[in-house]
């Protein structure tokens, strides 16, 4: 863009013509430009020369001709004046000039031309600054509009899309700097009805009219949904089991894992044009979803817990905006009862049998209560007694023939559950009984055996099952099963009764017995290692003769070895019960 420019025609003898021209003004309200212009003789000499015909045009328009022949001097001014260029809509406007003329000659025989940008000429206000801004505010945005009065009209807008005026145009000042949109409750919710997320995009334009022509320019800002959380008016809640309303006497009470807990959400209702998504409550951090269309009241049901909690409500809207809301819900601790139990016949042998329970049972608030019945039958039986009613804590005396065994049912009970307990009493034995016939002592039973030692039925000395003072290679029979004992000691020698050796076995019935032997001499430095592998199964203990054999070692190298062949003995077989 110029000022100012020139060019100089083509030349002959050293002459030539040449043409200059400036901005003498330009017009804002007209988008006009007026230049002076001027025709000059120029070219390397000092004398005069005669010149004509002459032809000047600008923009194509001949704005000069003459045809009288004059004296040219360099530095001549041929012919100057004026001429208005209009600007395009835009402000910009480009403009050609071109010169016709004769030098020495009476004919055209030199010629020029040149073309030039003008400076732009300001056409529309434009935003140099606009802010974000949410839902509440009344923003400023800042703009220059350099026509000032030239404009005919100067409006402002928001705009939902960059082009419609949702937000309707008002006036602006045409010589000011800024603007602050002073929105009603109307624009506000045109805004907020039209944006589905917490945020969006919006655009402010500002629209210039001049000498008939509309022009705009437009800024995009984020506009924003603030204080758009949901409402929750209030929350509530009852128990609504009846039974355990009639026994607290207080809907407020929730009594642990017997209650029916309700709650009702009232006033739930989204803000500013949003809807609500999702309605959850939340105990101890577990969210349950209601939904969106939840139906008042919830029923929870029972609560686990034993001592106030609070339940947490949260609305959520379609924007994703939440509000929670809390409650607390006061519980009584409650647990099924329980009870310790005495059951025993005295002195472990009389039919007089003492009986005391001592049972406990949630307070729930010193509203509770226990309840203790027990039934009876021998085990021989197959039908209870009909129930009986104890007292808590007040040991009772009743008669239970010794000769039997009798199982009992203990039953306690609150106001809202019941557990049963099942013990037995055993047949009369006295704790200590000497058998003068059988030469035998029982503790808490009655020896079976002679010469014998028992505790609670289990005889406390060995028995000997098996016992053959010069061994057996081959199957061993016991004198009793062994599934009766709960240990068997097998006794064993190798097949020269060299060397004796035992093996303890736990549980014995069904398992592999593994009897080895080892005979060293020194002397000749060799070494005997005898094994078989025996399996026990009720009266029999079988030599496995698959894993058996010996091994001879000389100087600590086998030296010979032989499988198959049983090299070991059992001289006896001992069992505990």
């Amino acid at each position: 863009m110029a000022n100012s420019g020139s060019f100089t025609t083509t030349s002959a003898e050293g002459r030539s013509l040449t043409f200059n021209w400036s901005v003498k003004s330009q017009s804002i309200a007209n988008n006009q430009t007026t230049i002076n212009w001027s025709l000059v003789g120029s070219g390397s000499y000092t004398g005069w020369v005669m010149c004509a015909p002459f032809k000047v045009k600008i923009e194509g328009n001949q704005v000069y001709y003459s045809s009288t022949r004059i004296q040219v001097y360099p530095g001549t001014t041929i012919k100057s004046g004026t001429y208005t260029l209009t600007h395009n809509s835009n402000g910009s406007k480009s403009f050609s000039a071109s010169v016709e003329a004769a030098i020495y000659s009476f004919s055209v025989n030199c010629s020029g031309s040149g073309s030039w940008s003008l400076p732009n000429i300001s056409r529309n206000a434009t935003i140099t600054n606009a802010p974000n801004f949410n839902d509440e505010a009344n923003p400023t945005i800042s703009y220059t509009n350099p026509a000032g009065n030239n404009v005919s009209t100067l409006q402002a807008c928001i705009s939902l899309n960059g082009s419609n005026a949702d937000i309707p145009y008002r006036d602006i000042s045409k010589t000011g700097t800024s603007y602050t949109f002073n929105l009603t409750n109307a624009e506000r919710n045109t805004l907020r009805q039209n944006t589905s997320g917490k945020t969006r995009t919006v655009y402010f334009i500002i629209k210039t009219v001049i000498n008939g022509t509309t022009l705009t320019n437009s800024k995009s800002v984020t506009f924003s949904i603030v204080n758009g959380n949901p409402i929750i008016n209030s929350l509530s809640y009852q128990d609504i089991n009846s039974s355990t309303v009639a026994i607290t006497q207080n809907n407020q009470q929730i009594i642990q894992n017997q209650s029916t807990l309700q709650l009702t959400i009232t006033g739930v209702s989204a803000q500013k044009y949003a809807s609500i998504s999702k309605v959850t409550y939340s105990i101890n951090s577990n969210t349950v979803d209601i939904t969106s269309s939840y139906t008042n009241p919830v029923n929870i049901g029972t609560i686990n817990y034993s001592s106030n909690f609070n339940l947490i409500v949260t609305a959520t809207d379609s924007r994703g905006f939440s509000t929670s809301k809390t409650i607390s819900i006061q519980m009584i601790a409650w647990e099924l009862p329980y009870a310790t139990i005495n059951l025993a016949r005295q002195s472990n042998f009389y039919a007089e049998t003492d009986i005391l329970v001592n049972a406990y049972c949630s307070s729930v608030d010193n509203k509770n209560s226990v309840t203790i019945k027990y039934q009876y039958k021998k085990t021989t039986e197959s039908s209870y007694s009909s129930l009986i009613t104890l007292s808590n804590n007040t040991q009772v005396t009743e008669n239970f023939d010794n000769a039997y065994e009798y199982d009992f049912k203990f039953i306690i009970s609150d106001l809202f559950g019941s557990v049963t307990y099942n013990s037995s009493l055993a047949k009369g034995i006295t704790l200590v009984f000497y058998d003068r016939l059988l030469n035998s002592v029982g503790i808490n039973c009655f020896p079976t055996k002679a010469n014998d030692f028992a505790v609670n039925g289990k005889s406390l000395l060995p028995v000997t099952l098996f016992d053959d003072a010069n061994g057996d290679d081959g199957v061993i029979t016991l004198s009793q099963t062994a599934a009766k004992f709960s240990y068997l000691e097998i006794f064993f020698t190798d097949n020269n009764n060299n060397g004796n050796s035992s093996i303890k076995i736990a549980n014995p019935n069904g398992k592999y017995a593994d009897l080895s032997l080892i005979e060293q001499c020194g002397t000749n430095k060799y070494t005997y290692i005898r094994r078989t592998e025996y399996y026990i199964s009720g009266t029999s203990i079988t030599p496995e003769t698959s894993n058996a054999g010996y091994v001879l070692i000389v100087d600590n190298a086998v030296n010979t070895t032989t499988a198959g062949t049983n090299y070991i003995k059992v001289t006896k077989v001992i069992g505990w019960e």
